[in-house]
């Protein structure tokens, strides 16, 4: 049994190094404490809030829709999940008025590759200042290239006291913005 809300240490770890640790280095070190502790390699079922702006055209709702992004909501309550494994980690992010959002993430070199839905991103992680910066340097969509040129997904993940604040924005060539979405979890443990 574990706290609610919290990190999950007595969880078996199967994967030899955490994804995030093994791809970052001694970057890892340097990140702000919160993040540390989400990252290092254990499970996690946190709680906080969010923030979430779909797109307003119909292309953005439509690939929304299909790609199973939450809707719309302001300040509404979050649950984030984190279980890992032999092959990588799976989020599941519960937003208010939405069903489960899960993502599946694995090392692919130096690169960190996320499933959500349909499409499959290829993520360059950077520290900066115990920052974490998530940049996209691939996308496919039901297995097909997208160009460079037609996608700039990035997040910025920052500790604050016992708060894990994130910002993810996501921008599609002739569609503009596909959601952005912004909040913060408690970490304790």
């Amino acid at each position: 049994s574990h706290p609610p809300g919290g990190l999950l240490p007595g969880r078996p770890r199967m994967c030899a190094v955490s994804l995030f640790p093994q791809l970052l280095g001694e970057a890892f070190a340097r990140l702000d404490a919160p993040l540390r502790m989400v990252h290092r390699g254990g499970g996690a079922d946190l709680h906080g809030i969010a923030t979430v702006e779909r797109g307003t055209g119909w292309l953005a709702q439509l690939a929304c829709r299909v790609a199973r992004l939450p809707r719309s909501v302001r300040n509404g309550p979050l649950r984030f999940e984190l279980v890992v494994d032999a092959e990588g980690e799976q989020w599941t992010r519960y937003f208010a008025g939405s069903g489960p959002m899960r993502s599946r993430l694995r090392l692919d070199g130096a690169t960190l590759v996320e499933r959500l839905g349909p499409a499959v991103a290829r993520f360059e992680l950077t520290e900066r200042d115990g920052a974490l910066l998530w940049q996209a340097v691939g996308l496919r969509v039901l297995g097909i290239p997208v160009p460079g040129w037609a996608f700039d997904f990035q997040a910025r993940v920052r500790g604050r006291g016992p708060w894990y604040r994130f910002e993810i924005d996501a921008h599609l060539a002739l569609i503009g913005r596909l959601i952005r979405y912004q909040g913060e979890l408690h970490v304790t443990g």
